[in-house]
């Protein structure tokens, strides 16, 4: 894992652009700490900042073809990077290192901008084609790695830290004011191609970026995609996917650096431990734990689990002291606000395994939205589906002339066109997707607080995803597989773990894995009342059925930690009491990045500010 940046200008790479790269660099050293490398060009220019884990000797970037036309800077892991390798020197492609990176290189030469569709991995890539005179830019298909960019009239400027554009690549930062609502009412961003500076935006998950004399194309070349059109039996699609997942956790163990495991005491981490000791030795298993804190306290039942699958395990204890001692750096790293409390304790531990020498952790990121692990939402999802129902119902009145009360019933449920809540009692409708503390929260904030006529309300951000499934639990899935997976779940592995020099990797969203998975039939996948049913029947027998029947609880600290956190800190930080301390964490991001002339007090707010240039 690494940091890259990038640069496109329509007229050429000035001087201050060469400055511009090396200062974007020294930004997100922490990201790579093992290397450094820049290349300029006529129209374009390239850096990253590298974390060596294979191909540790000859591995630097940027990497070149022989004739130095292709040049590129990868931020990420290509798995299959050995069969890639095989199969291309069969062909006639010669290799110049032993990097999984320059795969993607020797991809490109084969295939073109389809080179994505042949990598397994999580990735974001910059890549400088001199005969086309292309900037071919690219990211992996779950979100597991960021890249932001910032386009205007002399080019497009591209980032794996929203920090370096900022501070470094652009002259004027506005607030985006539906960003910033959707995250003070969901404590995330819902729109993932906007984040709270309007001139910075993300390249999504599963898209590509072409940027020449024309200008930037974007285009998407995978999303996930619920077709139930798996055609084995049960009994097949249960190997299948135990199969895939066996394959995909062996990917994930190719490193030329220790690998260590996430453990908690639930099902996801479990399994991949317990596959992982199945087919490889030494592989160690750490578990976070609260001291007097049983309630979220995980460690003795993962301690059992390790015993049981027989995998070396360790206990890291965390205390408020590993909060404060860190929080500017963690609030530095972050780069964009969250409202994830388990943030915190996902920082300690990578900082304790960073402390262990460890750089790279597997986690079960990715299990509940896989496989409908989360009780509420599937509880909304079927609600949803009932809804769907009754317009699947109306329709079929509509076409075959249904006189009957029922068809005149659903003809009047969706007389008005479809929106997400209207499966849901009005009173209901405001809080399904809203995070309880931060809509409260957002409440308490007028439209007059808000600059240049701005509102707090706005339109229902999920409604767009609508035509993504044809059943409610899948639609379910949609949303959290686009919305908070990305954005919340693979924002802080990333930023918190590379802010420590530690590399989070996820076997539970490999690409095969979840394509193969959303092509079984719901009936199959979905319980109402059982969450995970289907994973929990693949996996008996791989780990202990106490595990599999057990409680599911989060990595979220206590809350009396938490408050002590905050009593400790908030004089220290904030200034400002703790009942204070959204608005004030909302003013404090706002006059990081827009400089002084915001003021919360005024109701006429004029938010810009010139680079350091």
């Amino acid at each position: 894992m690494c940091g890259i940046n990038a640069i496109y200008r329509y007229q050429g790479i000035s001087e201050t652009d060469r400055d511009r790269i090396s200062r974007m660099d020294a930004e997100m050293t922490y990201r790579g700490p093992d290397g450094e490398g820049t290349w300029f060009g006529e129209q374009a220019a390239l850096g990253m900042r590298r974390l060596a884990i294979i191909g540790l000797k000859g591995g630097d970037q940027p990497i070149f073809n022989e004739d130095r036309s292709l040049v590129l800077v990868c931020n990420g892991e290509i798995y299959n990077h050995p069969e890639i390798r095989k199969d291309l020197e069969a062909r006639g492609r010669r290799y110049a290192t032993t990097t999984d990176s320059e795969s993607v290189l020797r991809l490109y030469e084969e295939y073109g901008t389809d080179c994505v569709d042949h990598l397994r991995g999580m990735f974001a890539f910059a890549l400088w084609d001199e005969k086309k005179k292309r900037l071919f830019v690219a990211r992996d298909r779950v979100g597991e790695v960021p890249l932001y960019f910032a386009e205007n009239h002399q080019g497009v400027v591209f980032s794996s830290e929203l920090k370096a554009i900022a501070n470094h690549a652009i002259e004027r930062l506005d607030p985006d004011y539906d960003s910033i609502r959707q995250t003070l009412r969901y404590s995330y961003p819902v729109d993932l191609r906007n984040t709270f500076i309007r001139q910075i935006k993300r390249l999504l998950p599963g898209e590509r970026a072409i940027v020449d004399a024309n200008g930037l194309c974007l285009e998407k070349y995978w999303k996930p995609r619920f077709k139930g059109n798996y055609s084995g039996t049960r009994k097949n699609a249960e190997e299948d996917v135990l199969n895939a997942l066996r394959e995909s956790v062996s990917l994930r163990m190719r490193s030329e650096v220790p690998v260590a495991v996430l453990l908690s005491g639930g099902i996801d981490s479990a399994a991949i431990a317990a596959l992982i000791a199945k087919s490889h030795s030494g592989v160690q298993a750490i578990t976070a734990g609260y001291r007097g804190r049983p309630d979220c306290d995980e460690t003795e039942e993962a301690e059992k689990i390790a015993k049981a699958i027989g995998i070396k395990w360790e206990r890291v204890e965390l205390d408020e002291s590993d909060f404060l001692n860190y929080f500017d750096d963690l609030v530095h790293v972050i780069d964009e606000p969250v409202g994830d409390k388990s943030a915190i304790a996902q920082w300690a531990i990578y900082r304790k395994a960073k402390e262990k020498g460890l750089k790279v952790l597997l986690s079960g990121n990715g299990g509940d939205e896989l496989f409908f692990g989360y009780p509420y939402w599937n509880q909304v999802g079927y609600r949803l589906d009932q809804r769907m129902q009754w317009e699947r119902l109306a329709e079929k009145r509509r076409r075959h002339r249904i006189p009957s009360k029922v068809g005149f019933l659903a003809r009047r449920l969706v007389s008005e066109p479809l929106s997400l809540f209207d499966a849901f009692a009005p009173s209901d409708r405001s809080g399904i997707f809203a995070h309880p503390y931060y809509d409260h929260r957002a409440r308490y904030l007028k439209d007059a607080d808000w600059p240049n006529g701005n509102s707090l309300r706005a339109p229902d951000p999920f409604t767009a995803f609508l035509d993504e499934a044809d059943n409610g639990p899948d639609l379910i899935a949609s949303i959290l597989f686009s919305t908070w997976l990305p954005a919340n779940c693979l924002h802080l592995s990333n930023k918190l773990g590379l802010g420590n020099s530690v590399e989070l990797r996820a076997p539970l969203l490999d690409h095969k894995l979840v394509d193969l998975v959303f092509s079984l039939p719901i009936e199959w996948r979905f319980s109402r009342s059982e969450p995970k049913t289907f994973l929990k029947g693949i996996l008996r027998g791989v780990i202990p059925d106490r595990v599999l029947e057990g409680k599911k609880r989060g990595f979220t600290p206590p809350d009396p930690m938490i408050e002590k956190i905050i009593q400790k800190s908030e004089e220290k930080v904030f200034g400002k009491p703790a009942i204070e301390l959204v608005d004030v964490l909302v003013s404090r991001m706002m006059r990081n990045y827009f400089g002084n002339s915001y003021d919360a007090a005024s109701s006429e707010r004029r938010l810009s500010r010139k680079s350091r240039d």
